[in-house]
């Protein structure tokens, strides 16, 4: 018996008439995006899976908040991809031996700035030497995002898992200075306009790549691929598009 619906499963196979994800087996993806928006993490997850299953391809999604504890559930879990921030993508690149498949942009563009935020009182980078930095993620890609002349050996680098963390110590007076988003800046204007009158934008720092998307080792990048580039910045999937900062997927 247990050879004949063997071969029945391999005859709908080959015919195509079901996928190995109609079978029960699930894509594994991991997220890590530190400059997203924390409060809409359980509607994106959701709306990221509806998006994948509408195309045959059922999904587990881990949403990650620290470098960490993506590191060590890649050897527990396995991942197949991965949404991550450019900057993780190329210093973690040698250690998961994952490749690049698709990066995202904005209305065509696929680099976005960060901004070196300070207090007024301070005019020149100089003055920071020996300060403390709020940044997310590790000091080599800080170094990265860092304008020509700067480096996180002048600071004291106080590493945070979220961008909008960044700046609110800055607002809160606990470091005195903040690598973010020019997005992240203006929320801080909303939140607590008060607090953020004191402070200004010292320097824009080079371009950074948006997110981009990997593939890990022994993953078949198609069909999940094809459908994060077939992915339209409008109904549902918007939100997923606007929580990596993006309007959609390419080559």
């Amino acid at each position: 018996m247990c050879i004949r619906i063997r071969l029945c499963l391999c005859v709908l196979l080959a015919a195509g008439f079901i996928s190995v994800w109609q079978m029960g087996y699930a894509e594994t993806i991991f997220i890590f995006n530190p400059e997203a928006r924390v409060s809409e993490v359980g509607k994106v997850k959701k709306r990221f899976a509806d998006y994948l299953e509408a195309k045959d391809i059922h999904s587990d999604i881990y949403v990650f908040a620290r470098p960490a504890d993506f590191q060590i559930s890649v050897d527990r879990l396995n991942p197949d991809f991965a949404v991550i921030a450019s900057y993780y993508y190329a210093s973690m690149k040698s250690r998961f031996s994952w490749n690049a498949v698709l990066s995202g942009h904005y209305r065509g563009k696929k680099e976005f700035r960060k901004v070196l935020v300070t207090f007024k009182s301070v005019s020149d980078p100089v003055q920071l030497k020996g300060k403390s930095l709020a940044a997310v993620s590790l000091s080599t890609s800080i170094d990265s995002q860092l304008s020509a002349g700067l480096t996180t050996q002048m600071f004291r680098l106080v590493s945070v898992s979220k961008d909008i963390d960044a700046i609110m110590a800055l607002g809160f007076k606990q470091v005195q200075a903040a690598i973010v988003t020019d997005g992240s800046f203006k929320k801080m204007k909303v939140i607590n306009p008060d607090v953020a009158e004191n402070l200004h934008i010292l320097q824009k720092l080079p371009p950074t790549p948006y997110p981009m998307v990997a593939v890990f080792p022994n993953a078949a990048a198609d069909p999940f691929v094809s459908a994060l580039k077939d992915m339209r910045y409008k109904g549902p999937t918007k939100q997923v598009l606007r929580f990596f900062g993006i309007t959609g997927f390419t080559e």
